[in-house]
């Protein structure tokens, strides 16, 4: 009987279950944490203990009394639960370790942006405070942000000119930045970086959900620009990064080619479960959980089958209960061999989104005469006016 392999999650969500769930059938003992004493992935845990994916320092204490060899920590989550998953990976001397610099760029987006322009690697205008912004951008727009946010929730576009102090006093009571506002068209770039090699590589044009921030569409693209590519390489080299999964939101606004934000993980929105094999025929899951324990990662860069990923919210200020039969029978009627990810439960009462997390399924299709906005109005007029 071979030796018994253990392998960290950092958190055991629903997110998180189908690669503990690929753990177990690749046969390594999953050891998982989570703040949800009830996480839907502790019943496929060998050991679990009630600890927030926020806190690495309980999380280190408990795994260091267990006494055991860890194969490596992974996770499929984002902000700082990939601090913590670097924490616990510096701590054991674990695969893809990125050190303390990588982990402040991750846990502060004003020490990201510094870092970034220390290397020549962006030119946006960013600010930690509505006063440090010069007078003379009184015709430009800037976003207000979390410092350390994720699902794009607390995202506000400004129009400088149209200043209010006491609105603006009262949305910042939280760690905030300004961010100069670019009006381009947005991409998510995604890749596994091992021994500085890129062995997988997206390029995906971003939509945002109309009038908002949310993601509404991720496009995966098969004649990308070759600028980006040589962004992406610039990334790397610059910031020597050796072994490590990556995520890059950037903007491009005419000759300009901004990045909006860089993690050190998982590509999320389901990319990794759903639209990488769909669309590149690449396991991504696989692959990142071999890079993660140090063993061979397939290499893919090229786009196989054009699809469209679609989030569908409630678009109206009414409230509406999910009902999956309506969503099947819609999307049976409109899309050609569609695939729905369920993401609220059946009879859930779902109000207008407040973040990415508020969408209530995801559709993936190959019509491309619809918008990100079509799709979400005809499931919203199956949804609150019954099916046709």
């Amino acid at each position: 009987m071979g030796q018994n392999k253990y392998v960290i999650s950092v958190g055991a969500g629903k997110n998180q279950v189908p690669l503990i769930r690929r753990l177990v059938e690749r046969g390594y003992l999953v050891i998982a944490f989570d703040k949800d004493e009830n996480a839907p992935g502790k019943q496929l845990c060998y050991m679990f203990k009630n600890i927030s994916t926020w806190d690495y320092i309980a999380a280190i204490s408990w795994l260091e009394s267990l006494k055991l060899k860890f194969e490596g920590a992974l996770s499929f989550s984002y902000g700082k639960a990939l601090v913590t998953q670097q924490k616990i990976i510096d701590y054991f001397n674990l695969k893809c370790k990125l050190g303390d610099h990588f982990i402040n760029i991750m846990a502060d987006k004003s020490h990201q942006r510094r870092v970034l322009k220390k290397h020549g690697l962006s030119t946006l205008m960013e600010y930690n405070s509505y006063r440090d912004i010069k007078k003379d951008f009184e015709e430009k727009s800037f976003v207000l942000k979390d410092n350390m946010g994720g699902s794009s929730s607390n995202i506000l576009l400004l129009h400088n000119n149209q200043y209010d102090k006491d609105i603006f006093d009262k949305i910042t009571k939280r760690d905030y930045i300004i961010q100069e506002f670019l009006d381009g068209k947005e991409y998510r770039v995604v890749g596994l970086i091992k021994d500085k090699k890129i062995m997988f590589y997206s390029v995906m044009e971003r939509t945002s959900m109309k009038g908002t921030f949310f993601t509404g569409r991720l496009r995966p693209e098969k004649n990308h620009k070759k600028r980006i590519f040589s962004l992406f390489e610039d990334v790397i080299d610059k910031l020597n990064i050796v072994d490590s999964g990556i995520k890059i939101d950037l903007i491009i606004e005419e000759d300009r080619t901004e990045i909006l934000e860089i993690d050190f993980g998982i590509p999320g929105d389901y990319f990794d479960v759903v639209l990488s094999k769909d669309s590149y025929n690449y396991n991504y899951m696989d692959n990142y959980i071999n890079l993660l324990l140090g063993l061979p990662v397939e290499n893919k860069i090229s786009l196989d089958n054009e699809l469209f990923f679609d989030y569908v919210y409630n678009n109206e200020d009414e409230v509406l209960a999910v009902d999956y039969d309506k969503i099947f029978y819609t999307a049976n009627k409109c899309f050609d061999n569609p695939k729905i990810i369920q993401i609220k439960e059946q009879g859930q009462i779902v109000s207008y989104p407040q973040s990415n997390m508020d969408a209530i399924f995801a559709i993936v299709h190959n019509n491309m005469t619809l918008s990100n906005n079509d799709v979400n109005r005809i499931f919203n007029d199956a949804l609150h006016n019954g099916v046709k």
